[in-house]
């Protein structure tokens, strides 16, 4: 990574898998999936040109967290949002719950368990509370939230056909399914478009 960029344009994304969607060796270690992982990061979400530099970003990979292995990767960059060093899978979700104003215990039971009816009913009244108020904005925030929840069980994660190199920074879940919770993938990257 270079040493002064300052001002490029990063734009960070958050990509989810389950372990169930890579070949890997029998009683593997957190270290033997990170790298299964990383390389099909690179392999999947690398764009790079080399005919071309300035057709396509750069792609950084700034570290990732495992649910089953409850640790991240030794090496965290310091641009990343969500994956931070001794912040566990959980701790990422149950952070942006709380930025959500979502009880902790609503927000642990759907992420424990893959269960969202409490979550979605919390949801429907921020919801229905900012429309009476007037508050379009933060209405049309959270129904986009509640608009992937059933698909993904976690509040923050959005359906794959809303990734893009540009736009904004989220978290989109790339499974093969929705294998439920336990063994979950938390990839860290950004696209640096430079200055």
């Amino acid at each position: 990574m270079k040493e002064n960029d300052m001002g490029n344009d990063r734009r960070n994304k958050g990509l989810l898998f389950d372990e169930a969607d890579f070949s890997l060796p029998p009683n593997y270690t957190a270290e033997e999936l990170f790298e299964v992982v990383e390389n099909h990061c690179f392999e999947e979400f690398d764009y790079g040109d080399d005919d071309d530099p300035y057709a396509n970003p750069t792609f950084e990979l700034f570290g990732m967290v495992s649910e089953s292995f409850e640790k991240a990767t030794d090496e965290i960059d310091h641009h990343s949002i969500w994956v931070k060093p001794g912040i566990g899978f959980q701790d990422i979700f149950l952070k942006i719950a709380c930025g959500l104003d979502v009880p902790e215990t609503v927000a642990l039971e759907a992420i424990t368990t893959g269960q969202t009816d409490a979550l979605e009913e919390v949801l429907s009244r921020q919801i229905r509370a900012h429309l009476d108020a007037s508050q379009h904005y933060s209405a049309q925030e959270l129904t986009a939230y509640l608009a992937d929840l059933k698909s993904t069980a976690l509040l923050g994660a959005r359906h794959e056909n809303h990734f893009d190199t540009h736009g904004d920074e989220m978290i989109i879940d790339f499974r093969g399914r929705n294998y439920g919770p336990g063994r979950r993938i938390l990839v860290e990257i950004a696209y640096n478009w430079g200055q």
